[in-house]
């Protein structure tokens, strides 16, 4: 899609376009934040000033300093509104404001005709006092913050580039754009440089003789960009190439079979969403009674991939808000029956039915007929409607066995027709959703705390809320992460959201590659997985 450091919203993006343009902080195999263009960050002591020493000697391959003039610039153009990127709100924040005047700043209006905004955060908010201190001034406290500034945004970006040839395209603007991505055969500032990149599908990426650190093994990168994983996978299996970024959940347990096959958890959560200010699901025991009514194992596979077949383990059955391998993931966590591991991936309809019944006597008389019908909406997938009904069906059906009388009724999310019938009250909704930023702030702080725009379920739980501001501005961080735990637990005992999978990330290395390939993230490979692996001449 495009190469911009500014304008990068996809994994296959990131991952190649990393190699090129060193980040400001990076990620660790396992989502820790760790030192690369800055080799330290610290906070001051009321939270609201990092001040980052950005390493000396780094440069671009034409011999340009990189330093902390250049990350100033870089962080400024993520933000400017004339770069018209989709990714500024990592640095000026989804809830609370982060960089200082930068939501306004973000969010403003570009002057016609300019690639470049009259206005201005460097100097201001951004701050390079000399070549190697950046200072970043926020609104408020965010002990979060340093994994922010791992993302795409905050790498380093040529402006020897950028102001010769103008702002960056992405490819389906191929027409009518172009850019100073177009001409970066040459150019590069970290472990590689680029050698040909020719939009029709080839990448060629060589290694920088001038890069600071630790040269990667690898002389030459050769990568082939496919618009289908079906026919990517079909030329890996004909011979070709060293790894496929992505199997086809089809084709998973044949793949299984193949000598550097990798299923990793990855970073994205298939839920279902209960409305908290409508009926029934305004009362704790009716979304407790839905969500312990499910099996999980059974469900899982239909969650995320609706196939006729489902492959086993295609992936995991969850009750967690913070998917597995992200920092601060609690195996303990515990259903709202209380139970954990996998004893709370079954069902418990004792108790879901339990918990209904109880609505029904408090509510209605005990008169099941009488409760609000509830209006469970789903948007069709890849234009498998029936694979999708029968999904939905699975899960009418569970509810049906577990809670007597419920009236549950499946809708196409289609704005006419929900609208006519519902005033587009959506009382629950099949949704997923995929982490920005490895940080249980993502989820928890930005989509679950009373009041926030991103709340749009109306989730309230006053003592997790209290938590999560804790957290949120927390230095100490296992206290912190002991923090958002506490409040994911009593999000998912008042059923916040009624978790259901986890999506795994399948991709193949062929054995002849060594050293250790592994993604710590769906297609992203660390840096450091990029220094250390190579090629064995067999």
């Amino acid at each position: 899609d495009s190469l911009d450091p500014a304008l990068i919203q996809f994994s296959g993006d990131y991952t190649l376009a990393q190699l090129i343009f060193p980040p400001l902080l990076t990620l660790d195999d396992h989502n820790q934040v760790a030192p690369w263009g800055a080799d330290s960050w610290k906070a001051s002591a009321d939270g609201l000033t990092w001040t980052l020493h950005i390493r000396p000697g780094m440069k671009w391959s034409d011999g340009v300093p990189i330093d902390a003039g250049t990350y100033a610039y870089s962080i400024n153009r993520s933000l400017d509104p004339c770069t018209a990127g989709g990714t500024g709100y990592f640095l000026s924040g989804t809830g609370p404001e982060l960089i200082t005047d930068s939501v306004a700043f973000n969010g403003g209006t570009c002057p016609a005709g300019m690639s470049v905004s009259p206005e201005t955060l460097v100097g201001k908010s951004i701050v390079a006092p000399d070549p190697q201190t950046l200072v970043l001034h926020l609104s408020h406290p965010a002990a979060y913050f340093p994994v922010t500034l791992t993302y795409a945004t905050a790498w380093a970006q040529p402006k020897q580039l950028i102001e010769r040839y103008g702002n960056g395209c992405i490819q389906y603007d191929r027409e009518t754009c172009l850019g100073w991505t177009d001409y970066l055969a040459g150019c590069g500032g970290n472990l590689f440089t680029v050698k040909r990149w020719d939009h029709a599908g080839h990448l060629d990426l060589v290694r920088n003789e001038g890069f600071w650190g630790t040269k990667p093994k690898l002389r030459e990168i050769a990568a082939t960009l496919y618009s289908d994983t079906a026919v990517a996978w079909a030329d890996y299996q004909a011979g070709q190439g060293d790894y496929v970024s992505s199997v086809p959940v089809p084709e998973v347990a044949h793949a299984s079979a193949i000598r550097g096959f990798h299923a990793d958890p990855d970073a994205a959560i298939s839920y279902l969403a209960p409305d908290w200010t409508v009926p029934p699901f305004n009362d704790v025991r009716v979304r407790q009674a839905f969500a312990l009514a499910l099996d999980r194992r059974k469900l899982a596979a239909w969650v995320a991939y609706p196939l006729p077949e489902p492959p086993a383990s295609s992936v995991l059955p969850t009750i967690h808000l913070v998917p597995e391998g992200i920092p601060g993931y609690n195996p303990n966590l515990a259903d709202p029956a209380g139970r954990t591991g996998e004893e709370a991936l079954s069902p418990d309809v004792a108790k879901a039915g339990a918990l209904w019944k109880a609505y029904l006597a408090d509510k209605w008389g005990g008169d099941a007929s009488k409760a609000p019908r509830v209006a469970l909406f789903y948007r069709p997938q890849r234009q498998q409607a029936l694979v999708i009904e029968s999904r939905v069906d699975e899960y009418l059906s569970e509810w049906h066995a577990a809670l007597p009388g419920v009236q549950v009724v499946a809708y196409e999310l289609d704005a006419t027709a929900t609208c006519a019938i519902h005033g587009c009250r959506r009382m629950l909704s099949i949704a997923q959703w995929v982490m920005q930023y490895p940080d249980p702030q993502d989820v928890l702080s930005l989509l679950m705390r009373t009041g926030p725009d991103d709340n749009s379920t109306g989730i309230s739980v006053p003592s997790a809320d209290a938590l999560m501001d804790k957290a949120d501005a927390n230095p100490d961080l296992a206290l912190r992460m002991q923090q958002y735990q506490e409040a994911e637990q009593q999000l998912v005992t008042a059923v916040a959201w009624i978790p259901v999978a986890q999506s795994m990330n399948y991709y193949c290395v062929r054995p002849r590659v060594a050293g250790g390939y592994h993604e710590r993230m769906s297609e992203i490979a660390s840096l450091a997985v990029w220094q250390r692996v190579f090629v064995l001449n067999v």
